[in-house]
């Protein structure tokens, strides 16, 4: 994330399906949503694997995870 706004949302993950690791969401006041995976291996070492530039709105914009809901024949 190159930009110098203020972050409005900093959410981690234990694990993803998509990145197969730990994850980080982060949001910044001016419309950067950036989705990082986390390396184990070396401590604090992210790797940008998306980024969104959303367009300026009057209100601050927060990013969340959703739950990944897996209906498989059987599950209620």
């Amino acid at each position: 994330m190159r930009s110098k706004s203020l972050i409005t949302t900093v959410q981690y993950r234990t694990f993803s399906l998509v990145a197969r690791c730990p994850v980080l969401l982060v949001c910044a006041q001016d419309g950067n949503i950036c989705f990082f995976s986390v390396a184990l291996e070396i401590k604090g070492y992210l790797t940008l694997l998306c980024s969104l530039k959303l367009a300026l709105r009057l209100h601050s914009i927060h990013a969340s995870f959703c739950p990944l809901f897996l209906l498989k024949k059987g599950n209620s």
